[in-house]
């Protein structure tokens, strides 16, 4: 495998535990830093739809540590937030 060069979120400042992004075969992959042997590989469209996903906050909380979004629910019939 082909070294990957990680780029860190700008929105992780300092902090060590970060959302990662690079580029492998033609592909986009993310990690998540603490789980660094651990990536999924996107296209470029794929990429764009999680981001604006995220920005808009369309996920609903997990509450782990690991929940980059949403304070509310997203409703599965309406796909309204609740």
């Amino acid at each position: 495998m082909s070294a990957i060069a990680w780029q860190k979120s700008s929105f992780s400042g300092d902090r060590d535990d970060c959302v990662e992004l690079g580029w492998l075969k033609g592909q986009i992959v993310i990690r998540e830093s603490d789980y660094p042997g651990v990536f999924v590989m996107a296209g470029a469209k794929e990429v764009e739809m999680l981001i604006r996903g995220v920005k808009a906050d369309w996920f609903p909380s997990t509450g782990s540590r690991f929940s980059v979004c949403s304070r509310r629910r997203v409703s599965a019939d309406a796909g309204a937030a609740s």
